[in-house]
């Protein structure tokens, strides 16, 4: 009987031990990632960019300083804007503030849609986002910008 409660205990505890979560210092931000993202720096002119690489693969780029981000807010969109946005939240649990943004973006209607989903950290401070080509991947890659807790230092 004490066997079984043993090999129970290891069998909950060893899933916890190998789950870490990963902090990264960019610009002026600390950015904590779940365990399995990666992440790689890129070189900017004027900005600290990269990318961040899910555990799924999604690659979610970002342009950070004095140059990237938005203060954009849905009142301030055009209608031509407006009518591509699938969905908009006001200052996110994740980031200490700004928007996220999934929209889709203007192109050849030939061509598959694109869509942007976007974490904007302000102007002046920058952005996280990624391209998706497959509506059906929209979910996921809003969770996955969401998966990243950001936190200015």
């Amino acid at each position: 009987m004490n066997r079984m409660k043993l090999v129970t205990l290891l069998a909950l505890l060893i899933p916890l031990a190998a789950q870490a979560d990963v902090v990264i210092q960019i610009e002026q931000l600390t950015i904590t990632m779940p365990d399995g993202y990666r992440h790689f720096e890129k070189r900017g002119i004027d900005s600290a960019v990269g990318e961040i690489v899910t555990a799924s693969g999604m690659k979610i780029g970002y342009d950070l300083g004095h140059f990237g981000g938005s203060s954009q807010r849905l009142q301030e969109m055009s209608k031509n804007e407006l009518a591509n946005v699938l969905y908009f939240e006001d200052n996110p649990s994740n980031a200490p503030t700004g928007f996220i943004l999934v929209s889709r973006l203007p192109g050849d209607p030939l061509r598959p849609p694109v869509y942007a989903v976007v974490i904007s950290l302000g102007k002046g401070v920058g952005s996280f986002g990624l391209l998706v080509t497959d509506a059906a991947k929209l979910v996921e890659a809003r969770k996955a910008l969401e998966a990243l807790r950001i936190t200015k230092k």
